[in-house]
């Protein structure tokens, strides 16, 4: 004989089992996207140049594989613009050895000195004839 009082046996209709087994779906679907949206929340950390969005499509064991070589692209990308465009405006880029030109050179002396350039400045007396000649030169 079997004891059947620890097994508890409930009936339901047909609709009744569709209805919990739709909510029982439901629930796993809304469970899986929680830990997608998780799991690429973290694979995204460590990056500058992705977003979550980029892997919307990428299935969930791939992401981690996704992320890195989306990184390294647009690293390259970024890298291949600012030579481009230090190639227009022809600044000397790590790679070129291009001389400056020269009022580029000027300026920027000018901007981490400070003050007038040099072949503007006054000289300074630096005898007692210079001082005299510079007295005699500002009465005229």
């Amino acid at each position: 004989m079997t004891d059947t009082s620890n097994t508890e046996v409930r009936e339901e209709s047909g609709g009744a089992l569709r209805d919990r087994l739709e909510e029982a779906l439901k629930a796993n679907t809304e469970l899986g996207a929680r830990n997608r949206t998780l799991e690429v929340q973290v694979a995204v950390q460590g990056f500058k140049y992705v977003k979550p969005e980029d892997l919307n499509d990428v299935p969930i064991d791939q992401v981690q594989a996704k992320a890195e070589a989306l990184e390294a692209s647009r690293i390259a990308d970024r890298e291949a613009m600012r030579a481009e465009v230090m190639a227009e405006m022809n600044l000397k880029t790590a790679g070129e050895s291009k001389p400056l030109d020269p009022a580029i050179t000027r300026v920027a002396a000018l901007g981490t000195l400070g003050g007038t350039p040099p072949g503007e400045q006054k000289p300074v007396p630096q005898t007692p004839d210079d001082w005299l000649d510079l007295g005699l030169s500002k009465k005229k």
